[in-house]
């Protein structure tokens, strides 16, 4: 009990004395160094050492069963697969802490993967939407020129952007996630 040999020495006892011997040797501290009985203010630092000494050492089973259950408990979070701390340093260390095949099933992990497939299929209904835009945009033109003798205009390019742009989307997001997967 390395941890309570100060308080000992500041009892003036040997490590490891008994209930008796601590009370004893406090209520005779206590009675020297007591700023009213001593007299002397330089005692107050003292008599709190004293009185600091007496209360942990009385309480040191109760101490060091409560340090015990602490230890226990975080290595048990370690181990537990949903950390709970809501500091986020603490949760970043305990998923540090955990095996990989338990951190794809956390939550923060899940809501990742989620928002990456969200924003692949984003990207895809954009690119869908640069194709059929100019399309619907000449069919709305070739409705509206019939009352007209403007020849509606049919626009090519945007289309080929789209479509380029279909296929960066497929190539990038798609077809790389498959061979880095294909890889591991």
């Amino acid at each position: 009990m390395r941890y309570f040999e100060k308080y000992y020495r500041v009892l003036g006892l040997p490590n490891g004395a008994e209930d008796a011997e601590i009370k004893s040797a406090f209520r005779k501290l206590a009675k020297r160094y007591h700023p009213d009985v001593s007299g002397s203010e330089g005692t107050r630092a003292d008599f709190i050492r004293v009185n600091e000494a007496y209360e942990l050492l009385m309480k040191r089973d109760a101490l060091v069963q409560e340090a015990i259950k602490r230890s226990k408990a975080r290595t048990n979070s370690h181990r537990h697969k949903n950390p709970s701390p809501t500091n986020p340093r603490e949760r970043a260390e305990a998923y540090a802490n955990m095996p990989y095949d338990d951190f794809v099933k956390t939550p923060l992990y899940k809501t990742a993967m989620v928002m990456d497939s969200i924003f692949d299929y984003v990207f895809i209904f954009a690119g869908i939407l640069m194709i059929l835009a100019p399309i619907f945009g000449y069919v709305k033109e070739t409705i509206d020129s019939k009352n007209s003798s403007e020849e509606p205009e049919f626009h090519f390019l945007p289309i080929l952007l789209g479509s380029a742009f279909l296929y960066g989307i497929w190539y990038f997001l798609f077809k790389s996630k498959r061979n880095k997967q294909d890889q591991e």
